[in-house]
């Protein structure tokens, strides 16, 4: 039976694959290691080679990952998307963050800096996604960071966020990453799967 941390890793795995444009939904099967992904076919082109790299670096087989292509039927995107992140380090020990997120075709840019260096980089670079997300929503939801973590689960690294929020101050908003190359990007990702479900309910009643 799969443990909480294994589901954990099988959860950041699906996140990773949703976070490439153009694909609409992923699905990693913990009891058989399977894995579905549907896709626009306007993104086949560069969906392909982004799927094999992730397999690739997390040791599966590209033969597990069964692809659908799909046609776009134009209907609401309803997942924050990650476009990229920028880090300047104009001295030691301090760190410029920019992180770029897409929503409707519009991107967005956020922007933090603070103490540089390890885990206080990876702190600047949530930060920034937060920021950025304040932009997407227009401060009707907001978000405040708590915490971040590099932490290493059965031979993965993975970065950890725990936010919080007023609107929703029963929930306890913890995300994931897989770190894979790119602590800077793993901590921008963690954020949105921390925040993506409480926003796809926020986005979904003020189109």
């Amino acid at each position: 039976m799969p443990t909480t941390d294994t589901i954990s890793v099988h959860e950041e795995l699906r996140a990773e694959l949703e976070a490439l444009d153009g694909v609409k939904r992923a699905v990693v099967d913990g009891s058989t290691g399977e894995i579905v992904v549907v896709c626009d076919t306007r993104s086949q082109v560069q969906v392909v080679p982004s799927l094999e790299a992730i397999l690739e670096r997390e040791g599966i087989p590209a033969e597990s990952a069964e692809v659908f292509f799909t046609h776009s039927f134009g209907g609401p995107q309803r997942r924050v998307r990650y476009e990229g992140v920028s880090v300047e380090r104009p001295q030691p020990n301090y760190t410029i963050a920019s992180v770029t997120l897409e929503w409707q075709e519009q991107r967005y840019e956020g922007r933090a800096e603070g103490e540089g260096g390890g885990p206080l980089e990876l702190r600047v670079c949530a930060q920034a996604t937060v920021e950025a997300l304040h932009q997407i929503i227009g401060g009707e939801v907001t978000f405040q960071l708590v915490g971040v973590k590099a932490i290493r689960i059965f031979d993965h690294d993975l970065i950890a966020v725990l936010l919080h929020s007023p609107q929703a101050a029963d929930r306890r908003l913890v995300g994931l990453s897989l770190v894979m190359d790119d602590p800077d990007r793993a901590a921008t990702l963690a954020v949105l799967n921390s925040t993506n479900r409480l926003l796809g309910n926020y986005l979904d009643t003020t189109d």
